[in-house]
């Protein structure tokens, strides 16, 4: 009886203490959870778990395992059973603190181990294949070879944007596909010294869902025997082309520039760009700013993408806002004989519903830089001049070639069709102040429809007056892809905004015929 008597003695001192750290830890836990939150209070990207969102419950639950652990603890009759059960605690939490530093880590140094649970913006802020430039943004990877397959029933970017989620077979085959850099980052196998003919624009010049040797330029340069320097980069716009123009293009002494000008989002980028040049950080800073990727710590680090990810995946947790609405059924459409599913961007709703009017407008931001909305339209012409300039100072023929959106080629024939309510709904997020009419309420989707059916063309008709007032040659493909189209040919593909091999031949023959039709500029009109 003494000696156990001594041994409780011994141990009341640490006794006390772990019940002390245990107390305080249980009281830092109900600090932290007496703070719940309603869905509109935390921010989109924070998963709501029982009202909580991880910055509250994840410390939470630690102090609350931590309390119980020491409380068990504290049970023990000697002090040196005390002693080693603490121990064993601490080397318990001491180990899992460490797989957990070593997880990150690993995946911090392997990025595209966290491609199935992070936003590639977020893990390659310039692009998974791309580098900075203080000039341009950021650059092609110079000497890039990168063979893979294409599915577009599984990886178009519709589908990889999870803009629907029940997609319906296509009947499209695999795309073997390459992504070939020479040493200045563009599409070549080597720097040439000079060439006939040079192609800029963006994924629409230059797209790595189809083979090289089918991008519309190199089908051009082929059937017009000539040599080409393919300049199209993802993700470029016209500010962007026009400096790639300068800086690499015309040193090399062309004949004819291609300025393949896409109207789905050239003028939304090019806006973005001159945000970007007035924003005084590098291209990657912008980017996780621009879509609110710059999360604080402990956001930013790897095991809490994933522990968010899988709270998520397992329905434990929620967004803290409500998800964005599928794209809404039926996808398929019958035209031209042929039946097929087809999804519409919802990112190119907005510039397809810019009136002839607004796109004015835009150009009176160079004396009023406060005009709203910001549409990009001043900073794609203001390029298109500056080019024109340094092409005829050259002796170089600027050829604009128009490459619609997907949903200007369907037209009428997919408007139509649409649910009123449910495109709506769809499309809303994108609208911003174009869902506002001057008395500052807010359009129907009878309005919307009507908007749509009336503006879709609009970017095509002004950059016809545009190039038409300056001296611009101009290729509208829009024509031979609804005739592709309305023949059973379809051009673009199911889940991507992007054309098919089959688009792809149908501008480049409908380039190829202008330049038989006109084997010299025409002469400038008065």
């Amino acid at each position: 009886m003494h000696t156990t008597s001594a041994e409780g003695h011994k141990a009341g001192p640490l006794r006390r203490w772990l019940l002390i750290i245990a107390a305080a830890a249980l009281v830092l836990a109900a600090i932290l959870l007496s703070h719940r939150l309603k869905p509109g209070e935390a921010p989109e990207w924070n998963p709501l778990v029982m009202g909580y969102t991880v910055t509250m419950l994840i410390p939470a639950a630690a102090l609350i395992f931590s309390a119980v652990a020491l409380f068990l603890t504290s049970l023990s009759r000697s002090r040196e059973a005390m002693a080693r059960r603490l121990k064993r605690l601490v080397a318990f939490c001491a180990s899992a603190v460490l797989c957990v530093v070593a997880l990150d880590l690993v995946l911090s140094f392997f990025p595209k181990l966290q491609k199935p649970f992070v936003e590639a913006e977020a893990l390659w802020p310039v692009g998974e294949y791309s580098v900075p430039d203080s000039e341009l943004g950021f650059r092609t990877k110079p000497n890039l070879r990168v063979n893979f397959r294409f599915q577009p029933s599984r990886f178009g970017d519709i589908l990889t944007t999870n803009q629907i989620s029940r997609p319906e077979p296509s009947g499209e085959k695999d795309i073997d596909a390459e992504i070939c850099t020479d040493a200045d980052g563009f599409n070549s196998d080597g720097v040439p010294s000079a060439y006939d003919m040079l192609a800029v624009g963006d994924s629409y010049t230059c797209h790595t869902n189809v083979p090289r040797d089918k991008y519309w330029p190199s089908l051009v340069a082929k059937e017009m025997t000539a040599s080409l320097y393919n300049m199209g980069v993802p993700g470029y716009c016209p500010p962007q082309e026009l400096i790639a123009l300068r800086k690499y293009g015309m040193p090399k002494k062309p004949r004819v520039a291609l300025w393949g000008f896409f109207q789905g989002n050239d003028l939304t980028e090019s806006a973005q760009f001159d945000d970007w040049r007035k924003s005084g950080t590098d291209w990657g800073t912008f980017t996780l700013r621009r879509m609110h990727l710059d999360r604080p710590f402990p956001y930013n680090r790897p095991v809490i993408r994933l522990a968010m990810f899988l709270a998520w995946k397992s329905g434990l947790a929620a967004s803290a806002l409500p998800p964005l609405p599928d794209y809404p059924e039926p996808h398929k459409l019958r035209i031209g004989g042929a039946e097929r599913p087809i999804v519409f961007n919802r990112w190119g709703f907005r510039i397809l519903c810019c009136s002839r009017e607004q796109l004015q407008r835009d150009l009176q931001r160079k004396q009023d830089p406060g005009i709203q909305p910001k549409l990009g339209w001043l900073e794609t012409t203001e390029s298109l001049l500056e080019a024109k300039k340094a092409c005829d100072a050259a002796g170089v023929r600027l050829i604009v070639v128009y490459l619609p959106a997907t949903l200007a080629v369907f037209g009428d024939d997919a408007i139509d069709k649409f649910d009123k309510e449910k495109i709506f709904r769809f499309a809303k997020l994108q609208l911003n102040e174009l869902l506002k009419k001057e008395d500052g309420s807010e359009i129907t989707p009878d309005e919307f429809i009507a908007m749509l059916k009336k503006n879709h063309n609009a970017i095509e008709e002004e950059m016809k007056d545009f190039c038409s007032k300056n001296g611009i040659e101009m290729v509208d493909t829009v024509p031979a892809l609804q005739a592709s189209l309305h023949a059973g040919e379809w051009p673009y593909y199911s889940y991507d905004t992007h054309l098919n091999v089959r688009g792809n031949e149908v501008v480049a023959d409908t380039v190829c015929k202008y330049l038989k039709s006109n084997p010299q500029a025409p002469p400038a009109s008065p």
